[in-house]
């Protein structure tokens, strides 16, 4: 019947089946609008009032005002082919299931299950075929046991949903308790850090005031020792001007016996090499920097890399001294080099750069010196 039916709905052009919207022409015969289109195109009718011909009976049509949008549109035809057209499209759905259900091996319908194989077989299957020893059951009775079975187990997938419920909140609670006891432990742990950042600011302050104050100190003193090695001038020059200043030789002696009494002072031989040496111990202000530091807990390769660097920067400090007072390093040396061995502890000392890799060379001028020799006037 559709068959039939779809013939009679088949534009006379095209030979198909109608293309929504169909146009109906005065003579009564439908046409799709696109081939109604082109047959206008054809006979060069592009112009309101313009006549052309019916394909089919070649009786004379004039083109409306509002030209191929005038024309009129048959409704029912296009209601027929939107019901012909769902019709055929459930008959090829309906063909299309039939045909997932024939068994391919002997184009029966497969109604029933091999139990054994899991697997939808016909009755050839299970007479002929490699089904026949297996237990097989009625497809309509699987389905329905399958079915209860898989019903079941969405109620208690459910049920288990339910009961699980007041868990997911209580995990979600925890949830949000530790997002947002994360961002309070970051927010104390930035704040701590910058306490920290600023105590050892504090420090290296404090540090560097000591330093300057250290080297005002030994200012002093290096410019009492060039005071006092300026004396035979200064001496000299009240002599001479003692001298150019007596009228009379009780004048002169007058203060001769002050004069000389200084002089004799000044020129008592003093080692004023190694009376004046006054240095500040580098070494010292670093051990104490890093004492409050374990070197230990940075792991090893950051731990390494630090001490390494100290003791690059340290050569590099030494290099460019004239004089160097090697007794001021020495327990900087020693903590250094126990803090490498302690790092590397546990591991193969491959890289000798890690350890402490310079040395205190002293010369013989250094060898009886200190760092805390004051000058004693």
């Amino acid at each position: 019947m559709e068959v039939q039916l779809g013939k009679e709905l088949s534009c006379p052009v095209c030979l198909e089946v109608f293309s929504p919207p169909v146009i109906e022409l005065c003579c009564s015969h439908n046409y799709c609008k696109k081939c109604i289109h082109q047959t206008l195109i054809a006979q060069n009718c592009n112009k309101p009032q313009d006549q052309f011909i019916c394909p089919m009976c070649r009786q004379v049509n004039i083109l409306p005002d509002k030209g191929l949008n005038g024309l009129k549109r048959n409704m029912f035809v296009e209601n027929v082919v939107a019901i012909l057209k769902e019709r055929t499209e459930s008959n090829e759905a309906k063909k299309q299931a039939l045909k997932d259900f024939m068994c391919p091996d002997h184009h029966e319908i497969m109604n029933l299950v091999c139990l054994q194989d899991n697997t939808l077989i016909c009755a050839g299957c299970k007479l002929f075929g490699h089904h026949s020893t297996h237990a097989v059951s009625k497809l309509s009775d699987v389905y329905q046991q399958r079915k209860d079975g898989f019903t079941k187990q969405m109620k208690s997938l459910l049920d288990k949903h339910e009961a699980n419920k007041e868990c997911i909140e209580g995990l979600l609670g925890q949830k949000q308790d530790l997002l947002s006891s994360s961002k309070d432990i970051e927010a104390f742990l930035k704040k701590l850090g910058d306490s920290l950042i600023w105590e050892i600011q504090m420090k290296v302050s404090h540090m560097v005031m000591k330093v300057r104050t250290e080297c005002a100190m030994r200012c002093r003193s290096l410019q009492d020792g060039m005071d006092e090695l300026s004396a035979p001038q200064k001496v000299h020059t009240e002599m001479k001007k003692h001298v150019e200043a007596c009228q009379s030789p009780v004048d002169f002696l007058k203060g001769e016996r002050r004069l000389h009494r200084e002089a004799e002072k000044v020129l008592e031989p003093v080692d004023w090499s190694a009376q004046y040496r006054e240095s500040i111990s580098l070494g010292q202000y670093v051990e104490d920097l890093m004492s409050g530091i374990d070197i230990r807990r940075m792991g090893t390769v950051r731990g390494k890399s630090l001490v390494k660097n100290i003791s690059q920067d340290l050569k590099a400090w030494r290099s460019g001294r004239t004089s160097f007072d090697p007794m001021a390093y020495r327990s900087l040396d020693v903590m250094l080099t126990k803090t490498a061995s302690l790092v590397e502890q546990g591991e193969e000392d491959s890289d000798s750069d890690t350890c402490l890799s310079w040395e205190i060379h002293s010369s013989s001028e250094e060898e009886g010196a200190t760092g805390d020799t004051k000058h004693k006037a």
